[in-house]
Parts: C-alpha cells; sequence; structure tokens
C-alpha cells in the first residue's frame, strides 16, 4: 500500500457518494451512480464480498494490479447494547475474488458512463460534425498549400524541361480535381486522395517504368491519415477506450499504424451504437460493380 500517490487508479469507488471513477488510459472521469444499481452489483459481486454486514465502503484498484479495500462490519457490542460499524482493511483477497470486483466495479462505470452519453446525445453529435466536419476543411486547405507550394512552376522562367512542366501540370490538375469529384459532392470528403508530386514519382520509379500518376500506389490517401488522429481523439473524448464496450488503446494504435481504419471505424461504431442506434461513421461509400 505504500507510495500511493505515484500509482494512477484503474478504477475507483465510493459508497458514502455511490461515485465511481475510472482513468484507465484516459482522463479521470467520475460518474455518480443510482442506489438500485448499486445494489444490482452488490448483488453480483456476491454475499462473500459484501453483503449487510460486511460492506464495502472504498475499493481502489491501482495500474500496477495493487488495491485499498476499506470495509466496514456491523458487530453487536454488548457493553453499550447495540449495533456498531467498525471499519477496516481489507488485505486478504484472493486473486479470483480481485477480478470480480475489478470486472464488476469497471462494469459499474461503463453502464454509468454510456447513460452520461445517451442523456448528452446532442453534444456527441455535435462533437462528431465538429470533429469529421473539419475533414473537409483541412483537405481544402492541404490541398491549396500544396497548389501555392508548386505556383513557381508556373513561371515562365521555372527553368523545368517540358516533360517536368507536364508532370506539373499533371500534378495540379489532379489536386485540383479533388474537390470536383461525385464522392466530394456528396460528401464523402473522406475519399479524398492526393496525388504524389513529381520528385516523390521518380524516386519511387527512377527507371521511368510506369507513367506519372497512373498507378494506385501514387495516390495518399490523405482523408484518412487526417483521420487517424481525430478517431484516436474522439475515443478519448467518449471515454470508454480500455475498456470491455470500447477501445483496447493498443489495439486501435495498431490497427492504426497498419492503416486498418475499417477496423478502427468498426469500434468506433460499436460504441456510438450504445448512445444512439443512428450515430455511425462511414469511412467510404461502397459501390457495386
Amino acid at each position: 500500500m505504500n507510495n500511493i500517490e505515484n500509482k494512477t487508479p484503474t478504477v475507483q469507488f465510493i459508497r458514502n457518494t455511490n461515485s465511481i471513477f475510472s482513468s484507465s488510459g484516459k482522463a479521470a472521469t467520475t460518474h455518480y451512480a443510482s442506489t438500485s444499481l448499486v445494489d444490482k452489483y452488490k448483488e453480483t459481486i456476491g454475499n462473500e464480498l459484501w453483503n449487510d454486514q460486511d460492506t464495502i465502503e472504498i475499493f481502489t484498484l491501482y495500474d500496477d494490479g495493487s488495491y485499498v479495500l476499506e470495509k466496514s462490519r456491523s458487530v453487536y457490542d454488548w457493553k453499550l447494547k447495540r449495533v456498531q460499524q467498525y471499519k477496516y482493511l481489507e488485505d486478504t483477497l484472493t486473486e479470483s475474488q480481485l477480478k470480480i470486483l475489478e470486472h464488476n466495479f469497471l462494469d459499474l462505470y461503463e453502464v454509468c458512463q454510456l447513460n452520461y452519453l445517451q442523456k448528452t446525445q446532442k453534444e456527441v453529435q455535435d462533437l462528431i460534425k465538429t470533429e469529421f466536419g473539419l475533414i473537409r476543411y483541412n483537405i481544402s486547405t492541404t490541398r491549396n498549400v500544396f497548389l501555392s507550394q508548386t505556383d513557381w512552376t508556373q513561371l515562365p522562367d521555372n527553368d523545368l524541361t517540358d516533360e517536368q512542366k507536364e508532370e506539373y501540370r499533371l500534378y495540379r490538375q489532379k489536386l485540383r480535381d479533388i474537390t470536383k469529384t461525385e464522392s466530394w459532392a456528396a460528401g464523402q470528403y473522406i475519399n479524398a486522395i492526393f496525388p504524389i508530386p513529381p520528385a516523390k514519382y521518380h524516386k519511387m520509379y527512377p527507371n521511368g517504368e510506369v507513367g506519372y500518376l497512373e498507378t494506385d500506389d501514387q495516390f495518399n490517401p490523405e482523408a484518412i491519415i487526417m483521420l487517424k488522429k481525430k478517431l484516436l481523439r474522439f475515443a478519448h473524448t467518449l471515454g470508454l477506450q480500455s475498456t470491455s464496450l470500447g477501445f483496447d488503446l493498443a489495439e486501435i494504435e495498431a490497427a492504426v499504424d497498419a492503416e486498418d481504419m475499417d477496423k478502427v471505424a468498426l469500434k468506433v461504431n460499436q460504441v456510438l451504437k450504445y448512445i444512439d442506434a443512428s450515430f455511425e461513421i462511414v469511412l467510404r461509400e461502397t459501390v457495386e460493380e
């Protein structure tokens, strides 16, 4: 129980206020559970660990696996002829008992967090619109930056060969076309792809074995790249990563690194549907051949 100040609580329950706290992989969050909800989890935990005569007052599980369990026991005082409550620390939990407490109190936290998100659906929906609505602006801004960076290629004294001029003309045209596609008009900004610049093309194909911008590997899904940070930040905002209902942060980061954005979106949508069945993040529109 030493050096508690250097530990991070994974979950903490305080019976006096029916407050449930968690900071597992996210910003610390506290919710207040109803008495009926607490009673439900009391039954699930079982009489061995929590009953009317031996009550859990405070349970704190730390990120290093250590814990503090404060309980109160009802004992009849024959001298005073009344029942007295004595608080004590329980430090002999078995691994199985600790797992029962961890699972149930994390589950209680998740239910409270979901209840909170369901009560604030509009705020969550506004967050979605804000976070993902910015993609359109970010793509347009990035496109304009790339165009500005190559404005010099349009000057008469640019010293480029005719072949190089044609490459830059094509590059700039593809950049302009990003906002002229059907998917862009339909709001499917996440489908935007950026052409690689001529310099990168010549590094990829020094012998010019394929034409410039004639193969898929010469286009970058820039919108997907922008979405990575947004999805992770969104997961953090929901406060459900590292919990059974939501996100295993390591798994999500691995999916991001592997460019498996469908998996990331799937995990996000699993959580969103708990809030409102109509919430969904669509990465791309499926087109049938």
